[in-house]
């Protein structure tokens, strides 16, 4: 049996009002599931007041079934059915009327101070329950909860889901539990005045597995939607789609035999205020009998979510964090007639807040009769196939046709379908297929055009005996499905699809709870249950972002990467399929990318991957603190090679600029032979208003055999040089490559350098390369010429070094600087002996060169640790060393070692400082900043996680960053948890109040956290922290007690925090030293300690996953687009616009909101224009309306397109 090893909780929005399951925990259920739990001595009392063991408790339950019924009988009888009212329906199970008192006083035991009614529902071969409730209603303190043994617990239920007064059908229901049993589990406290009042009206036995099985119930040929899944527009549709289960009643009874399922989904509407309006098949609904039986609506349970979390998954992941995400009960609002058009319109119960929290979405959608003709092999549609979880499958060919009976012609080698001939007034849309179908329960779903439009929704398909995944494409004809046109059926929609009756052509998707928090399958639930957590000082320490922390690594500013981890392409999140090397810097510019490669995709799956390549990742460095995120960009291979197939392609990040990113695109192709093909292009994109827009490429070489690009070197001054093998290896040379900004092209010099077999060191210095082969005392020094890719040998030395200059780990043998245009510093790894860092100066004279060493302290000479890294400056160097034992980043131990040297007054070099820096690896650096990853950790479920900081090199040993040798993890600021630490308390008592501090000894602060070690996590201590910042994060302080709380320079309080004033407590806050007047006020290191702000705990769009967007957690809204029959253009209705303040005096604040427009117009309300101005460079602007009279104007924004986007302003 299917193990689920989340526990689910269920937020069940139940009839007029929305009400929301509770995250309590069975008690009984760790008793019942594993009997290991109880203890021989634990005991409760029956109805009789016995003291009965409780390890008899399980085999005292009581048991009800439904006897006389299994799967096949079920199946046999759906088969026969004829009714047309069960025509086309998904009947998944059969209902047994069950009358059940739960709070029934004869079956009550006591237990730990609470009365508990216990039942266990069996039903023979089901593979999932459900049951109905007639009568619900539970007192305060009253929990109930639905479980069964293999871990799918639904609850808690409480007063907060007692039914609205008014509720003349059923007051409760749930899902379907998987499995043939589950248990009853209903509680109050002993000492209370109410009793709950419970009882059953049905069980529904399900013969359909909704919760596993290969590709579930459906067919094979069914894509989920993970496979498609990205943050836009089709995935914000995709999240709008529900599971429906409901009743199917017949004309005239108030009975129901047999239980259904369809899809349909949540629509937008003009005011974009997330009312629940959901659209279906009227079919699904049943015509007649919707509108004449009370319990159809208020017994249809609708799921969100339902979907398999990856491309390949049979479904069976799908339900672990399904059941918070159900609704139950509804409205009708409309349906078309029985005998046309199939559509229906329903109000899901519940609030719009509430739907909120599942992070589901309203579909966008397009009243224009022509708003399938577009690209319709784009269009898609998305569905749950015999309820099985979220499909999509995607359109062959779509046109309008009058009838939806689809035609089915018999040939000699089978059935065939033949299409409807076209109409343009046709009430239906008529669709084959190239990817995927639609079966029975897929009715109801909704096809979604080109430009991510609603079009249609499902009404009929052709016989599921003939038209399924297993029947193949006899004649080369295609099957038809057929869609209501939703064109068709506006006019009766629009009064709750238009409410604000505007003449609305289409409308975007609204998502409540942020254009990026969408995912697939259900948001995160936690386990509340099981086992004693160890007892911490403190939470995990956090950044300001909300992101897990180690106080030593909070200076400067954070960035975050999560990376595939594994050795499979991740189709559910494209940009986590990369490996990150290091970060990308070039010497004296702004712009950095943080992980040099961007793609590493495996042939499997390639083909899905090729459009959805971004150039993501790249920042940067503004007002001298600040980073900013440039917005991705589409990548598109220009020459991807001809040979064979595509098996695997690499991007990379290969040189950046101001206001340029240059990546290289590594494209393998195998043959038949598998013989291996590579293709290589260079890719320039330019920096424009904070987006990153293509410029141009380069094909260096074309589907080439036998060859190799094996590295690339630091890009400098346009120049990038390439390592190539020819002939598997046999061959080395160097090419040279050159950017030209004032034309933005490439070129690649005609001769390169041959190099033997072996890889050779080689560093672009200013117009300088030096190129050193690997294992050789030698060296050549190029001069590069200008605006060229040309260069030509300067100079040689042979035998300069005191030996062949080793490999310094993963680092680069030599460090270069630049002194003077003749005179260059080298820093290498002599190999004699047990090897010791030299520093050699190389003075140019013509073409020549000579060479000598400088005398260096033992410290600089001295190897150890894994590499070593050196930042060159003319009067300091700095040794960072990765140590060789390198410790988990979040261990008490340094991962890397700081020393700097600097001459004497004599000009000798000595050693200045040394202290242990908390890195996991460093990513890039020049003179001036430095990249550190400062940890990364696996999830087993997901991708790792990256940290990285990025500050000034000159800061690094700053000595306010400092406390002395001894002390050696100052923290910038830290967020605490429990100011009332014990171990703040020395047990002195003064006033009757027990007095805490965050002394160590009688000036130095110190705050306890939790080390997150993962397995090994230790307390442990973090001092002199410098800014402490208490809010929401922080614990309440009550009690009768003195606290005093001590940050190095200032202690500061956000909202959030809170002291109870009531309690007596007395709370103290103490800088303790004046903030020095040297720190720099403007940097990178300092200002997060200077200027805390706070955010929530970083969503996704934190995590290079897609593009980042202004909106956070804030409601996306969808593009509304206007009709105007007089000047046949397009208006759109943009709400994250923001216009402020409106009504206005005189100036009217304008934020794009990250979104380009060419030209702003306003015009007053006799549609007289008086202001025009170009904003195309802008993101804000300002109108003054100073000078016009009071009344209602017309601010309009035009884009390149020459879409209009108008908003309505008041001037007082």
């Amino acid at each position: 049996m299917m193990k689920y090893l989340i526990i689910v909780f269920l937020f069940c929005l139940n009839f007029v009002k929305s009400q929301v399951g509770d995250n309590g925990y069975p008690f009984l259920y760790e008793k019942l599931v594993s009997e290991r739990r109880i203890t021989t001595r634990e005991e409760y009392k029956n109805a009789l007041g016995e003291a009965i063991p409780l390890l008899q408790l399980k085999q005292n339950i009581k048991t009800f079934g439904t006897e006389g019924i299994n799967n096949q009988q079920i199946i046999d009888e759906v088969s026969g059915l004829k009714d047309e009212v069960y025509v086309n329906q998904n009947i998944y199970g059969k209902a047994v009327y069950k009358e059940i008192n739960i709070a029934n006083d004869s079956n009550r035991i006591e237990y730990d101070g609470r009365y508990y009614y216990l039942y266990k529902i069996k039903s023979s071969d089901a593979k999932a329950l459900q049951i109905y409730f007639k009568k619900y209603l539970l007192p305060e303190d009253s929990k109930l909860f639905l479980y069964a043994e293999n871990g799918f617990i639904l609850g808690e239920f409480n007063n907060k889901n007692n039914p609205d007064a008014t509720n003349k059908g059923l007051e409760f229901g749930t899902q379907p539990i998987p499995g043939n049993t589950f248990y009853i589990e209903l509680s109050y406290p002993i000492n209370s005045n109410n009793k709950p009042s419970l009882v059953t009206e049905k069980i529904i036995h399900s013969f359909t597995d909704f919760y596993g099985g290969e590709y579930g119930t459906a067919g094979n040929c069914h894509k989920n939607i993970a496979c498609v899944f990205a943050v836009d527009n089709k995935s914000r549709n995709i999240k709008s789609v529900g599971l429906m289960l409901y009743p199917i009643y017949q004309w005239g009874t108030n009975t129901h035999k047999y239980s259904a399922s369809c899809s349909g989904n949540l629509m937008n509407n003009t005011a974009q205020n997330g009312e629940p309006y959901f659209l279906t098949a009227a079919h699904c609904i049943g015509y007649e009998a919707a509108n004449n039986n009370i319990n159809w609506s208020k017994e249809l349970i609708t799921l969100f979510n339902y979907e398999a979390l990856n491309c390949t998954s049979t479904g069976a992941d799908a339900p672990a964090a399904l059941s918070n995400n159900s609704v139950f009960g509804s409205t009708l609002l409309t349906q078309s007639p029985a005998t046309s058009l199939d559509y229906a319109l329903i109000l899901l119960n519940g609030t719009p807040a509430d739907l909120a929290k599942y992070k589901i979405c309203y579909a966008g959608w397009d009243n224009n009769p022509n708003a399938y003709s577009v690209n319709p092999t784009n269009a898609y549609s998305v569905h749950h196939p015999k309820g099985d979880a979220k499909k999509i499958s995607m359109v062959q060919e779509l046109n309008p046709v009058m009838n939806n009976v689809p035609i089915l012609q018999s040939g000699l080698l089978g059935y065939y379908g033949v299409p409807w001939p076209t109409n343009l007034l046709g009430t239906f849309l008529q669709n084959s297929w190239r990817n995927g179908i639609v079966e029975k329960g897929s009715s109801g779903s909704p096809l979604f055009n080109s430009s991510d439009r609603l079009i249609g929704s499902l009404s009929t398909g052709p016989n599921p005996n003939y038209f399924n995944c297993n029947n193949t494409d006899i004649y080369s004809n295609k099957w038809f499905t057929y869609y209501s046109r939703f064109s068709n059926n506006y006019y009766t929609l629009s009064p709750w699809l238009n409410p604000s009756g505007i003449n609305v052509q289409s409308i975007g998707p609204y998502c409540p709870s942020g254009a990026y928090s969408i995912q697939v399958g259900a948001p995160a639930i936690f386990d509340p249950g099981g086992g004693t957590q160890p007892t911490n000082w403190e939470d995990e320490p956090i950044d300001l972002n909300g992101e897990r922390v180690l106080p030593a690594n909070t200076w400067g500013k954070k960035m975050y990467l999560r990376e595939n981890n594994g050795s499979h392409n991740s189709l559910q999140e494209v940009d986590t399929n990369f490996y990150y090397y290091k970060s990308v810097m070039s010497a004296n510019q702004n712009t950095f990318a943080i992980s040099e490669n961007l793609y590493n995709i495996y042939y499997f799956n390639i083909n899905d991957f090729l459009s959805k390549f971004q150039l993501w990742g790249i920042y940067k460095i503004v007002d001298c603190n600040k980073i900013k995120y440039i917005k991705p960009a589409k990548i598109t291979i220009q020459n991807p090679g001809t040979v064979g197939q595509i098996h695997d392609c690499i991007i990379d990040v290969v040189g950046v600029t101001n206001d340029r990113v240059h990546i290289l695109i590594e494209v393998w192709r195998r043959n038949a032979a598998f013989d291996l093909y590579k293709t290589y292009e260079l890719q320039s994109f330019k920096i424009v208003n904070n987006e990153l827009v293509f410029e141009n490429y380069k094909t260096l070489f074309n589907d080439q055999l036998n060859f190799n690009i094996s590295k690339y070197y630091d890009f400098d001054s346009g120049h990038l040089m390439l390592s190539a093998s020819h002939n598997s290896n046999s061959v080395n040379k160097i090419y040279s490559c050159f950017y030209n900004e004032q034309n933005g092209t490439w070129s690649m010099d005609a001769n390169p350098i041959p190099n033997g077999t072996s890889n050779v060191f080689t560093k672009i210095v200013g117009d300088k390369v030096f190129i050193q082969p690997s294992g050789q005392n030698k060296i050549d020094i190029y001069s590069l010429v200008s605006n060229s890719p040309a260069f030509s040998l300067k100079a040689s030395l042979s035998n300069q070094f005191l030996s062949a200059p080793g490999t310094n780990g993963g680092s680069d043998p030599l460090f270069v600087l630049k002194k003077s245009d003749d005179a260059y510093n080298i820093v290498y790894k002599n190999t004699n002996g047990i090897g010791f860092y030299e520093l050699m100066q190389v003075s140019l004279s013509g073409n020549s060169a000579t060479s000598s060493h400088i005398t260096m302290p033992a410290d600089f000479k001295y190897v150890y640790g894994s590499a070593s890294n050196f930042i060159m400056k003319d009067n300091e160097i700095i040794k960072l060393t990765r140590v060789g034992w390198t410790s988990t980043a979040t261990t008490e131990y340094g991962n890397h070692y700081y020393q700097n040297f600097i001459k004497d007054g004599g000009g000798n070099w000595i050693k200045d400082k040394n202290f242990p820096l908390k890195w996991k690896d460093i990513g890039a650096f020049d003179n001036k900043y430095i990249i550190s990853s400062d940890d990364y950790y696996n999830i087993s479920a997901g991708p790792k996680r990256r940290m990285f900081s990025i500050r000034e090199v000159d800061y690094l040993a700053h000595p306010y960053i400092r406390y002395n040798d001894n002390v050696f993890y100052p923290a910038a600021y830290h967020r605490p948890k429990k100011l009332d630490n014990y171990n703040f308390s020395a047990g002195v008592v003064v006033n009757g109040r027990e007095e805490f501090r965050n002394l160590a000894g009688t000036n130095l602060n110190m705050f306890f956290y939790r080390s997150f070690n993962f397995g090994y996590d230790f307390n442990t201590t973090t001092h002199d922290a410098k800014t402490v910042i208490l809010d929401d994060k922080t614990q309440k302080l009550t009690g009768y007690k003195s606290v005093t709380i001590h940050g190095k320079y200032s202690v500061v309080m956000k909202p959030g925090f809170s002291v109870s004033a009531t309690s007596g407590i007395e709370f103290t806050a103490k800088a303790q030293a004046p903030l020095p007047a040297d720190i720099p006020e403007c940097s990178l290191t300092f200002d997060d300690m200077l200027n805390p702000k706070t955010t929530e705990t970083p969503n996704e769009t934190l995590y290079l996953k897609q593009t980042i967007g202004k909106f956070g957690n804030k409601p996306y809204y969808g593009e509304i687009v206007l009709n105007d029959g007089n000047l046949n253009q397009e208006f759109i209705i943009d709400r994250t616009v923001k216009l402020y303040p409106n009504p206005t005096k005189d100036i009217l604040n304008i934020d794009f909101n990250g979104k380009k427009f060419k030209t702003l117009e306003v015009y007053s309300i006799d549609a007289k224009k008086i202001i025009t101005k170009e904003v195309l460079l802008l993101n804000t602007t300002e109108v003054n309306l100073s000078q016009y009279p009071a009344g209602i104007y017309m601010v309009t924004l035009i884009d390149s397109t020459g879409k209009s986007y108008p908003s309505k302003i008041i001037k007082k």
